[in-house]
C-alpha cells in the first residue's frame, strides 16, 4: 500500500483586533444604509422640517426667537424620529429575517456588531441632523430673516447629541423588543415630549428635553456660570443615558440573540 504524502498543518486564520472588528462592522453596515431606499424617509422628513422652518421664518420675521424655539422643540423630535427608524432598523432588520446569527458568528462579533452599527448609526444620524439645522437656517436667511449665527454651535452641539442618545436608546429598545419602532414612538410622544417635560427627573431618562436646553443656551452667558453648569448637565445627562443604552444593548448581545 503506498504511503499518503504528509499534508501540511493547517492553520486557522488569526482573529482580528477588536478595533478591526468594530470598523468591518460598522463599513458594513455604512455600505448597506447608505442607500437612497433607505435614506428616502430620513430626506423626506428633513424637507419637511426645513419647509416647516421656512414658515416659522416667514410669519415670525425679525424674531430670531421664534426659530430657536421652533428647533429645539419639533427640530430636537425631528431628530428622535430619524434616531428611531434607523436605530431600530439597525438590529431589526436582521433579527426579525433570522439573519442576525449568521453575523454573530465572526470573530468577536458579539461585542463588534451592536457597538459597530452603533456607531456607524450615530455617524449617520448626526451628519442628517447637522445637515437639518444648517438647511433651516439657510431657509430662514432665505425669507430675510436674521440668523444669530453665534448660537449655531450650540444648535449643531444639542443635535449631535440628541442623535448619539436617540439612536442608543431606540438600538437598545430594538435589541429588547420585537415592536422597537412601535414602543421607540410611543416613548418619544409620551416620555420627550410629554412627562419629559413635565418633570425634570423624568426628562432625564430621554435625549430631547436635555438636547432642547443646549440648543436654547444663550451665547452671551458665561459656561461657567449657573447657566453654564445646566448647559453641562444636560451634555452629562445625555453621556450617562447613551453609556447606559450601549452597556445594555452589550450584554443583550453577550447573552441571547435578538429574535
Amino acid at each position: 500500500m503506498s504511503r499518503l504524502p504528509d499534508l501540511p498543518p493547517i492553520t486557522l486564520p488569526a482573529s482580528p483586533s477588536m478595533a478591526s472588528a468594530l470598523a468591518l462592522h460598522a463599513g458594513l453596515h455604512l455600505r448597506r444604509s447608505l442607500k437612497l431606499r433607505r435614506m428616502f424617509p430620513a430626506l423626506l422628513l428633513i424637507a419637511l422640517v426645513v419647509a416647516a422652518g421656512a414658515g416659522i421664518a416667514r410669519v415670525s420675521a425679525g424674531q430670531p426667537l421664534a426659530l430657536l424655539t421652533f428647533l429645539s422643540t419639533l427640530g430636537v423630535r425631528a431628530v428622535g424620529l430619524i434616531a428611531l427608524g434607523m436605530g431600530t432598523r439597525a438590529l431589526r432588520a436582521d433579527a426579525d429575517h433570522g439573519a442576525l446569527s449568521a453575523f454573530l458568528l465572526r470573530p468577536r462579533a458579539a461585542v463588534a456588531l451592536p457597538i459597530g452599527r452603533l456607531f456607524a448609526t450615530i455617524i449617520m444620524v448626526s451628519t442628517l441632523a447637522v445637515f437639518m439645522a444648517v438647511a433651516v437656517q439657510g431657509a430662514a436667511l432665505a425669507v430675510a430673516l436674521p440668523v444669530e449665527w453665534a448660537r449655531m454651535p450650540y444648535i449643531i452641539c444639542g443635535y449631535v447629541l440628541a442623535s448619539v442618545g436617540y439612536t442608543a436608546l431606540f438600538m437598545l429598545f430594538a435589541s429588547l423588543l420585537r415592536p422597537a419602532a412601535a414602543i421607540g414612538l410611543a416613548w418619544l410622544v409620551l416620555i420627550d415630549l410629554g412627562l419629559g417635560n413635565l418633570s425634570d427627573r423624568l426628562g432625564r431618562l430621554t435625549p430631547g428635553p436635555s438636547a432642547a436646553s443646549i440648543v436654547n443656551f444663550d451665547p452671551d452667558l458665561s459656561l461657567w456660570g449657573s447657566a453654564g453648569l445646566d448647559l453641562w448637565f444636560s451634555v452629562l445627562s445625555i453621556v450617562v443615558l447613551t453609556v447606559m443604552c450601549a452597556g445594555i444593548t452589550l450584554w443583550r448581545f453577550r447573552g441571547d440573540v435578538p429574535e
